[in-house]
């Protein structure tokens, strides 16, 4: 283009109009451009949130909005050339995000003991016995929970005992999964938690 110019038989005052205008045109362009990729890649990481980690789609919506201001405040910057990359930017960041949502999610749930059941009331314990209790308790989650972090399915099921739902058919039902992939995810997690509980006796 700036060969072509130097040729042009357009008088010199025409010429530089026609540079100011294709300026803009262009930055208008990459603008656009810029405005359509963000709108793109947020609404295909809402739809990959809702599916990889089982979230309703306002707290997909709210999870993805955190990881671009996540994205952002790091000094993150989005390439319309390369969609590509802020995918994988923004999809690390929302791993990381509904990881410790459910963890917090679970670690919030009150009275659930590893398996799900409510555990026995006892009018014999005293309330620093019920303080290093609920201390144990948290940890014993915590722990399970870096056990089966990278375990989807497990980590579903984790949450509907933490929502009290307990029956199979249900939770296939909720999870949209087969109710053969959730006996599957149970007895993987019956192994964790044997294992969690086997630690807890050091405690």
């Amino acid at each position: 283009m700036a060969v072509d110019f130097l040729f042009s038989t357009t008088p010199i005052g025409q010429r530089q109009d026609l540079l100011v205008r294709e300026g803009k045109e262009q930055a208008k362009t990459v603008a656009v451009t810029s405005e359509e990729l963000w709108k793109l890649v947020f609404k295909k990481l809402v739809f990959w949130s809702v599916k990889k980690h089982r979230l309703n789609h306002a707290d997909a919506q709210e999870t993805v909005q955190a990881a671009i201001r996540q994205f952002l405040q790091a000094g993150g910057i989005a390439d319309p050339a390369n969609p590509r990359a802020l995918l994988e930017a923004l999809g690390s960041r929302i791993n990381g995000i509904a990881v410790n949502r459910r963890r917090n999610m679970v670690l919030k749930s009150v009275g659930l003991t590893l398996d799900g059941s409510l555990p026995e009331a006892s009018g014999l314990e005293d309330p620093e016995q019920r303080i290093s209790g609920a201390d144990i308790a948290r940890k014993a989650v915590s722990t399970l929970l870096n056990r089966v972090e990278e375990d989807s399915q497990v980590l579903a099921i984790v949450m509907q005992i933490s929502d009290g739902v307990e029956e199979p058919a249900e939770q296939a039902r909720i999870l949209g999964l087969d109710i053969r992939d959730v006996y599957r995810a149970r007895r993987r997690l019956k192994t964790h938690v044997d294992a969690v509980k086997q630690m807890m006796e050091d405690w």
